[in-house]
């Protein structure tokens, strides 16, 4: 099926307005992006649960589409229809979505093998000692993105949920997230590539 078979039709006044907010968007009218990210969330959710097994799984990836969105909207030259450019953004990030998924099975499988201790089970040692190292960089992030690293990657609270409690844009609290994770790695690697290194 090609891409235009899944795109909504659009009328030529939609069109305009999405071009419009995107024109906005890229002057840095924060207003506007927020307006087009609420006007395509609801497609991008429906494309994503296309490629992926639930709607919990779809809602990530529609938000990560979202902050794909924000980063490169000044790449977009209107060579097509925006809604075309977006899902074919959508289609990427769910690719990517079990690429990661598949590595992090992989990776659980290899270091995490349970070892029986009675009716317990016990961490391998290079997964404690992660842990740790992701508890102690966790405590020097900057507050607001330990308060959404800690609702979302500790506490499993979905982030459209987290911009509500924090009152703000989903895609702000994505933003936040994506830093917190990419510190926390970067940070860990410095000091301990081999644990992190397939992450």
């Amino acid at each position: 099926m090609t891409s235009q078979g899944v795109l909504k039709r659009e009328t030529a006044t939609e069109g305009e307005d999405l071009n419009g907010l995107v024109r906005a968007a890229q002057a840095g009218q924060s207003r506007a992006f927020d307006q087009l990210a609420n006007a395509l969330l609801p497609r991008v959710r429906r494309w994503a649960l296309a490629h992926v097994p639930s709607a919990d799984d779809a809602e990530d990836v529609a938000q990560e589409v979202l902050l794909k969105m924000h980063r490169s909207l000044g790449d977009f030259s209107f060579g097509s229809r925006f809604s075309t450019w977006v899902y074919a953004v959508t289609r990427r990030t769910a690719a990517d979505w079990h690429r990661k998924r598949h590595r992090r099975t992989r990776l659980l499988a290899g270091r995490m093998p349970e070892r029986s201790t009675g009716t317990q089970t016990a961490l391998e040692p290079d997964t404690a000692a992660l842990s740790e190292l992701v508890r102690r960089e966790f405590q020097r992030l900057p507050n607001r993105q330990r308060e959404v690293f800690d609702l979302a990657d500790l506490q499993g609270v979905p982030l459209t949920e987290i911009a509500a409690m924090l009152q703000m844009s989903p895609v702000t609290a994505r933003v936040h997230l994506h830093r917190a994770r990419t510190t926390i790695r970067s940070r860990i690697l410095q000091s301990q590539p081999a644990l992190v290194e397939d992450l």
